[in-house]
């Protein structure tokens, strides 16, 4: 009765409804109120017993004759009903949809994002995801002697510490060992090929790769040495034969100064530079650390030679044969130590003078007692009066105020006052509370007095120029005093009465 009744209605166009004109009505379902309409929607969702082919025809026109009735229902009953399934269940225009060539196009695009390869047809090279660097290290040495040997009972307290200390000589050799396979195959070898150009990276890491070898050769010798019970008994005599080979380490020592620096400019400017460090760093085998500690772990190893060498003569007895090599190969590393002290100290006096920009005379371009200093003495950073901070510079045979500036995009250092030459310099202790702070408000209201200050006057011809200078607390004052007062000659010590 009721499909009668449809039949005999007329069809009314509706700006909502889409246009019939070319199917029969048996191919649609007439709209019913909005309250039927829904309900008989919401009773033909939860039908599961229909099921459409999505590739005919019926279930396209189903589909536009749902969404319509669908949109029409909810612009009409918005604040009455709400819907309690997701349209996303729909399987009538989804299914068409997501099968679609474009979708499936886009799906294999969007997995790029996951590592994958890009389209076949696609002529872009594959994108590598970081990965850390799979160098696999052996667990640097954490054990004692004594966890080393069976039967440690059959060796008395005094030998157990002797031994322990060759042993720390040797575990020492391998941790810089592997620390020089880490600098080797993970920075210098890669940043040979990136990031640095030849002369940056010849500055950077020097002669590195010929210490690996020297060191190497001293952990083979050592466990050539050792017994069966675990024991050494003559180092002395393989370190002697080795410690020549240690001056390698004078030309290595002597770059430090021009290695920091580029070191510290690439990680401030560069970004790809920045980041390659960050990698290293956060990487497992760097143990967190920065790439200057494995730089500059050939420098403080050396240091540790003489104490080692040190304890273990302190701990073999006198009538040793090993004691005469241990002497001598102690005599032979600290004469090493004071070459590579002196030509380290020559290079950094270099560095620096080349970094000095003098700006306090246009005539002036350099400073004749600078020049000629070979060596700087002390250096560090001191604050005026006015808190201003300044890099102070003691030469042999000059005193160097200086300011951080950039010239020409390079970091120089500003000297806007003349140098002092060491033999017209004078020095004065202050006590705390003799020199009111100032160069702020709060200063000059308060009044604060200044701690841990000195002065420094140059001597001219009829006056002297005055400079005073806050340290960083008691102990920089006192190093600083102690500093300047042997620079000065014995003869210039006294301040003349006349300019007092």
């Amino acid at each position: 009765m009721a499909q009668k009744e449809l039949k005999n209605t007329p069809m009314v166009s509706s700006p909502s409804m889409p246009d019939l004109s070319s199917s029969t009505l048996s191919d649609f379902k007439t709209p019913q109120p909005p309250k039927r309409r829904f309900a008989r929607f919401r009773k033909l969702r939860r039908s599961k017993k229909e099921t459409i082919d999505p590739s005919s025809d019926k279930a396209e026109t189903m589909s536009l004759c749902s969404i319509s009735s669908i949109s029409s229902v909810k612009s009409e009953s918005k604040r009455r009903f709400k819907f309690k399934n997701p349209i996303h269940k729909m399987t009538s225009l989804a299914s068409m949809a997501f099968n679609s060539p474009p979708v499936r196009a886009l799906k294999r695009t969007v997995s790029f994002l996951d590592g994958e390869a890009v389209t076949p047809s696609s002529k872009r090279s594959n994108v590598k995801i970081y990965r850390s660097p799979e160098v696999k290290y052996r667990p640097r040495q954490k054990k004692s002697w004594l966890e080393t040997v069976e039967n440690s009972e059959n060796f008395d307290r005094k030998e157990i510490k002797r031994q322990e200390a060759i042993y720390e000589l040797q575990t020492t050799e391998e941790a810089l060992r592997d620390d020089l396979k880490i600098v080797l195959d993970c920075m210098y070898h890669p940043l040979e090929k990136i990031l640095l150009t030849r002369e940056e990276h010849e500055t950077l890491f020097s002669n590195v790769a010929t210490l690996l070898p020297i060191h190497d050769d001293l952990i083979s010798k050592l466990e050539l040495l050792r017994n069966n019970d675990g024991t050494v008994d003559n180092p002395g005599e393989v370190v002697l034969e080795w410690s020549p080979q240690l001056r390698a380490l004078i030309r290595y020592c002597s770059n430090l100064a021009k290695a920091k620096e580029l070191y510290d400019n690439k990680k401030q400017g560069d970004p790809g530079f920045s980041d390659f460090l960050n990698r290293c760093r956060l990487s497992s085998f760097s143990h967190r650390l920065e790439m200057w500690d494995f730089l500059d772990a050939p420098r403080s190893i050396l240091m540790k030679y003489p104490l080692l060498l040190t304890q273990i003569k302190d701990l073999t007895s006198k009538e040793h044969p090993d004691m005469y090599y241990l002497e001598t190969s102690l005599i032979c590393i600290n004469e090493i130590i004071r070459d590579i002290d002196k030509e380290t100290g020559e290079a950094r006096c270099a560095n620096i003078k080349e970094r000095l920009y003098y700006c306090y005379d246009d005539e002036t371009k350099d400073c004749p007692a600078v020049r000629e200093s070979s060596t700087i003495l002390f250096s560090g950073i001191l604050k005026n009066m006015k808190n201003r901070k300044f890099e102070v510079y003691l030469f042999d045979k000059a005193f160097v105020i200086s300011r951080p500036a950039t010239r020409s995009e390079a970091l120089r250092l500003q000297v806007s006052k003349e140098p002092i030459p060491v033999d017209k310099m004078f020095v004065e202790d202050l006590e705390d509370g003799e020199i009111r702070l100032g160069g702020s408000l709060r200063n000059t209201l308060t009044r604060e007095s200044a701690k841990f200050v000195f002065r420094v006057l140059h001597r001219k011809r009829d006056c002297l120029d005055s400079f005073s200078f806050q340290a960083r607390d008691e102990h920089d004052k006192k190093a600083w005093l102690s500093a300047l007062r042997s620079a000065i000659p014995s003869s210039s010590k006294d301040m003349p009465e006349s300019l007092v």
